[in-house]
């Protein structure tokens, strides 16, 4: 791994280095900030120049500067701007964020449909094709198809807000084994309490296990036609629902950027 000196301070080698911010309003109280960091462990000093209000006149913002090193001698100082304004005129380029949603989309679209083909190809290997393109072997890609879709459209959600990988985790985490738990796919949907059914029927996972179920016969269910139509629309409709609130939530996005 690469390291970096920046005085007497290398970034990238032994243990993590420790990073205090400043974010006074004047110049008094940023260098009065300074000078209290003798008493804690510091490795960096970030100033949070854009708390400062002086921050557009540069003599100004020079002068406290030189003040911040007299008190800090050879402690590295980390000089940040974050204001909206600024991560606005960053994001100002070629790409739009309608181009740069399409390409999110297209991607998870992607990445979901190559993930599903390989399922398919294992199934395909491990079924033979007389049983994986049977007319139940076709209800059951159809099945999956359609849970697919609701799948990409809530990552899609996912994908509008600003999270931390951490954030992202967890959410996939809550979501995924609350979606197992719940709809049957850990445990068998008839050793489930009426509770949890209940609650199950507003999850698009219930509709597909229950159908995944009469087609693999291992339900007591009897398939009709109306009734596997049925269950695929249910599961279609949360895919349209889900998709639509992401396209608002896009739309809200862009507008909050421009504003």
């Amino acid at each position: 791994m690469n390291t970096i000196k920046v005085r007497n301070i290398e970034i990238g080698s032994g243990t993590p280095k420790i990073i205090v911010p400043i974010v006074g309003v004047t110049k008094q109280e940023i260098i009065d900030e300074a000078k209290t960091f003798d008493s804690i462990p510091v490795d960096v000093v970030e100033w949070r120049v854009d708390w400062f209000e002086g921050v557009f006149d540069f003599e100004k913002v020079e002068d406290v500067l030189k003040e911040l090193r007299a008190v800090l001698g050879e402690t590295p100082i980390l000089m940040t701007f974050n204001q909206k304004d600024l991560g606005a005129r960053i994001s100002c380029s070629s790409l739009s964020l309608k181009s740069r949603n399409a390409q999110i989309t297209l991607g998870c679209i992607v990445f979901s449909l190559f993930v599903w083909l390989l399922f398919i190809l294992t199934a395909l290997f491990i079924y033979g094709p007389d049983t994986l393109f049977s007319i139940n072997g076709l209800h059951s890609l159809l099945n999956s198809a359609m849970i697919l879709l609701f799948s990409i459209a809530l990552t899609l959600l996912v994908s509008t807000f600003a999270l931390k990988q951490q954030s992202l985790s967890m959410i996939a985490n809550v979501a995924s084994l609350g979606l197992c738990f719940l709809s049957g796919i850990f445990v068998p949907q008839y050793l489930l309490g009426k509770g949890v059914l209940a609650v199950a029927h507003f999850l698009p996972t219930y509709w597909y296990i229950r159908l995944n179920s009469m087609l693999g016969g291992i339900s007591d269910e009897i398939l009709t036609t109306a009734k596997y139509w049925r269950f695929i629309g249910i599961q279609f409709g949360f895919f349209v629902a889900i998709f639509c609130i992401y396209l608002v939530s896009s739309k809200y996005q862009k507008r909050s950027r421009n504003a």
